[in-house]
């Protein structure tokens, strides 16, 4: 997490202040989410922290709220990509600990990178015995089936790793745009403020969804990739966690925003948007509140801070954890607040184009 100025940032102390003394029992339940949220907001936060605190302005002073209640893109974009982040390294600490759990199973060896441990993992599902794609070998006697792993690499948001994968098949065998899109992805994960990367980033992105559209059947991981990485045409395939979801939506955004490619022919606002929009209406607060603390987990991915911290704080049980997460995210600038009579609930004046949280009624 990225620390200003030598100090710990506002998310990532309450991160640590919500786990407790470090080296304490590990979270369970719960607790265990409200950890998970601090932190996803640390993720986006650090991803987005030159654009929330120009001039590295230190962490005491609030933050200048304009660039967000702007709807500024590129900090739009920044906030998604660091949620991005952190749905990869929580996806990754998933594999390595059911590979550590499983070891002999999972066949790791020795091997630490990224993707020795997707390979592991696609051992203990015993993906390799129904595969009938291509096979690579990371090493001697390690084998994989090649676009589940590149698949997974991505997915544990490592695409060094997932290039690498890639450079262990024969030449030829993997698209020619979409390997140079990884590689620009890799480079630009290297380096973030590399000059021209983005334009380059851009044309990647395009030209990868063309040759996904030219191209003849593909197979289902090979397809998966097109859909996140290019924002193709969004695959069928089923989707085991929210987590999981959330990943999938979020990077073909991710990807339409990069190369801005119009949502649909008249349509408001950008993809994003277009991707708040299908939540609210195809699902709505009812049908993630099945499960706690779901509803609250996906307003914080999509960005919707003022909705989140509304819907926390009318579960009584969380009302005091909502009144943390609002002062926080108000503190660092990310939270849209209004002192107008609610009309959107009872916390959210929704009489402007965006919902101001009425913070103060907390």
């Amino acid at each position: 997490t990225r620390r200003l100025g030598g100090v710990p940032s506002l998310f990532h102390s309450l991160a640590d202040a919500a786990k407790g003394a470090e080296g304490g029992v590990g979270l369970e339940g719960q607790a265990a989410k409200l950890h998970s949220y601090w932190q996803l907001l640390a993720a986006m936060a650090a991803q987005a922290s030159a654009l929330c605190r120009p001039n590295g302005r230190d962490a005491e002073l609030p933050a200048d709220k304009a660039p967000y209640e702007g709807r500024s893109p590129a900090l739009r974009l920044a906030l998604l990509m660091g949620a991005l982040q952190h749905l990869g390294a929580q996806q990754l600490d998933a594999i390595r600990r059911d590979v550590d759990a499983a070891r002999g199973e999972a066949q790791l060896g020795g091997e630490r990178g990224t993707e020795f441990v997707a390979a592991a993992k696609l051992r203990l599902e015993q993906l390799q015995m129904s595969y009938d794609g291509v096979v690579v070998t990371l090493a001697p006697g390690n084998e994989a089936p090649l676009w589940p792993l590149v698949y997974l690499c991505v997915r544990c948001g490592d695409f060094a790793a997932a290039q690498r994968a890639t450079s262990a098949a024969a030449q030829g065998t993997a698209p020619p745009a979409l390997l140079a899109l990884l590689s620009l992805l890799a480079q630009e994960q290297a380096d973030p403020g590399r000059t021209g990367i983005e334009e380059r980033l851009k044309q990647a992105i395009r030209d990868a969804r063309d040759e996904k559209f030219s191209a003849s059947q593909q197979e289902s991981f090979l397809d998966r990739l097109y859909d996140v990485l290019a924002a193709a045409d969004a695959t069928s395939a089923k989707h085991a966690t929210i987590e999981e979801w959330l990943w999938c939506k979020l990077s073909r955004v991710g990807a339409q925003l990069i190369s801005q490619r119009p949502v649909r022919v008249g349509a408001e606002g950008d993809a994003l948007v277009a991707l708040q929009r299908e939540v609210d209406e195809e699902y709505g607060e009812a049908f993630f509140s099945r499960v706690p603390l779901m509803y609250f987990s996906v307003m914080l991915h999509l960005q919707q801070f003022e909705r989140a911290v509304a819907h926390l704080y009318s579960t009584s049980t969380w009302a005091v954890e909502a009144i943390h997460f609002g002062l926080a995210l108000q503190h660092e600038g990310l939270l849209s607040c209004g002192a107008a009579v609610a009309a959107d609930g009872p916390l959210l004046d929704a009489t402007s184009a965006r919902p101001s949280l009425l913070l103060a009624a907390m």
